[in-house]
C-alpha cells in the first residue's frame, strides 16, 4: 500500500493540496515501515547509517566522513539532496522523527527512522550494533540511489508503455492491479478513485475513458495518455 499512498501524495501535490499530500506521504512512510521486509533495505546503507550514528555519538572521524558524502548525495538527485539536509539536522542534534520525516519518501523516512531509533538504543535495528566502521568498510558504501517509488508521471508513462506493442511481460497486469487499488480505495478522494478507474479502463483497451470526475489537470493528463497511445 505504500506505493499507492505515494502516488496519492504525488497527485495531491499536483493538485496544489500540500496538507493532503503530507497525510498521504505519512501513510506511505508508515505502511512501508510496517512491512516485515523493510529492514532488508538497511543492509546496503549499513556503512552510511553506522557512520551517522557514530558521528552523533561524538566520533570526529565519522562526522568528517559523513560530511564528505554530502556533495555526492546532493549530486544524486532531489531526494538524496533532501536526505543530506535531514542528516545534517540529525548531526546537529535534532532527533524528532515527526519533524524530520516531513516531505521524505517512504524509504528515506525509513532510513531516518532507523537512525533515530538507533540513537535511542532500539535493538530492532541490528545494523547499529557496531558504532564505529573501519575505512575498509567505508570503501564498500554503495552510491546513493533514487528509491522514492513510483510517481504520478511514472505511472502515466508506464500505462502508455503497457498499451504499446511489445510491452514488457507482466507490466499491464501489474498496472491493472495498481490502478484497481486506486479505484477501489475507500479512503481516497473521489477524483483519485476516478483516476484509477480511468487508467484501468485504458489498460483494458478503452480509448475514451470517463474523465468527468477528474480535476482539469488530471483530466488533461489522462487525455494525453490516450493520445500518446494512439500515436504509437
Amino acid at each position: 500500500m505504500w506505493i499507492i499512498y505515494n502516488v496519492l501524495a504525488q497527485i495531491a501535490d499536483t493538485r496544489g493540496k500540500p496538507d493532503e499530500a503530507v497525510q498521504w506521504r505519512r501513510k506511505s512512510q508508515d505502511s512501508f515501515a510496517a512491512y516485515p521486509g523493510a529492514g532488508y533495505q538497511l543492509q546496503k546503507y549499513q556503512t552510511l547509517l553506522q557512520r551517522i550514528i557514530a558521528a552523533c555519538r561524538g566520533d570526529v572521524e565519522s562526522r568528517k566522513w559523513v560530511e564528505g558524502e554530502f556533495p555526492r548525495m546532493q549530486a544524486s538527485g532531489e531526494e538524496w539532496a533532501q536526505n543530506a539536509n535531514v542528516i545534517l539536522r540529525i548531526l546537529n542534534g535534532e532527533t524528532d522523527f515527526e519533524k524530520l520525516r516531513d516531505g521524505l519518501s517512504y524509504l528515506s523516512a525509513y532510513l531516518v527512522r532507523a537512525i533515530v531509533e538507533g540513537l535511542a538504543g532500539n535493538k530492532t535495528f541490528m545494523v547499529f550494533e557496531t558504532s564505529k566502521v573501519s575505512d575498509a568498510d567505508a570503501q564498500t558504501q554503495p552510491a546513493p540511489e533514487q528509491e522514492q517509488g513510483i510517481t504520478l508521471d511514472q505511472l502515466l508513462g508506464y500505462v502508455v508503455v503497457a498499451c504499446k506493442p511489445g510491452a514488457p511481460a507482466g507490466l499491464a497486469e501489474q498496472l491493472h492491479a495498481l490502478t484497481h487499488q486506486l479505484a477501489a480505495d475507500a479512503n481516497a478522494p473521489a477524483e483519485i478513485r476516478a483516476l484509477g478507474s480511468a487508467l484501468n479502463h485504458i489498460l483494458s483497451g478503452e480509448r475514451a475513458p470517463d474523465v468527468s470526475a477528474l480535476p482539469p489537470q488530471l483530466a488533461d493528463a489522462v487525455r494525453g495518455v490516450v493520445e500518446e497511445i494512439r500515436n504509437s
